[in-house]
């Protein structure tokens, strides 16, 4: 799921500025936004006020996150003509060209404009990390997050990326030293689990590795999707015997998934 980050301030040329656009959204605004959504882009005062301007941008990055990139293109367009310099714009844009068409370098453009008008914040700097890190720069993305973190120390959001670049560098002591930090705050997520048996199993410690899985196939919301993942794991490591156990298990499963199923018929 994608976060979206709200911000009250940002420091810009040692000055403080008010982002109005990034204030939270009460109750009754939120109906206002909900009257912003039903209204064709196009039609629109020629001077809209700050408070339809504020609402518009906190849509837009609804529409973002719903999949509705063209409607989200028709308000952006609005915000940018009316505030050229607010640098939420900068950001959505960057995430309309990122979500809708993976591109990739159009999106870091409008993430280095983010930050060249609200240095060190937190969405821009997280976002900058997370498209580095889908373009493969990894030492570039660690960079990104360790700014991020300086500003929110002790943020799980921050540790997990960071925790999977280790892994993928091949650092697997600074990916289980991260991992460690986020398995405190997050124990019973799968996500997170995987990613500690990803760590271990890469670092040859298969006993751990097991453990995790082990503890995936109990608790995931899907028994068979977690037994499967601890079945492929065994046989990477060549342990056949307990694969084909657990494949037992899930072929058992399956059989009386499909009794119970012709038994409601």
């Amino acid at each position: 799921m994608r976060v979206l980050f709200f911000f009250l301030f940002f420091s810009c040329a040692g000055q403080q500025e008010v982002l109005p656009e990034l204030f939270f959204i009460n109750a009754v605004e939120l109906a206002s936004v909900e009257v912003i959504r039903s209204v064709n882009a196009s039609e629109r005062s020629v001077f809209p006020t700050e408070e339809e301007l504020r609402m518009r941008s906190y849509l837009t990055e609804r529409l973002l996150d719903e999949g509705e990139y063209n409607s989200a293109q028709a308000h952006l367009n609005i915000l940018v003509q009316a505030r050229p310099t607010w640098w939420s714009n900068h950001l959505s844009f960057a995430k309309l060209q990122y979500y809708s068409s993976n591109r990739i370098d159009l999106a870091l453009e409008h993430v280095a404009q983010c930050l060249e008008l609200a240095e060190n914040m937190l969405p821009c700097l997280t976002l900058q990390g997370q498209l580095l890190r889908d373009d493969g720069q990894y030492e570039a993305a660690l960079s990104s997050y360790i700014r991020a973190l300086e500003l929110v120390p002790g943020n799980p959001d921050i540790w997990e990326p960071m925790s999977r670049i280790y892994l993928s560098l091949g650092l697997f002591d600074e990916a289980q030293n991260v991992f460690l930090l986020l398995f405190a705050a997050r124990s019973e997520d799968i996500s997170v689990r995987l990613l500690g048996a990803n760590i271990a199993e890469n670092s040859g410690d298969f006993i751990r590795a097991e453990e995790y899985f082990i503890w995936i196939s109990t608790h995931h919301a899907d028994s068979q999707i977690g037994l499967t993942y601890l079945m492929r794991f065994y046989t990477r490591i060549g342990n056949l015997d307990a694969a084909s156990e657990v494949r037992e298990e899930i072929e058992d499963n399956i059989e009386l998934r499909e009794q119970r199923e012709m038994r409601a018929l």
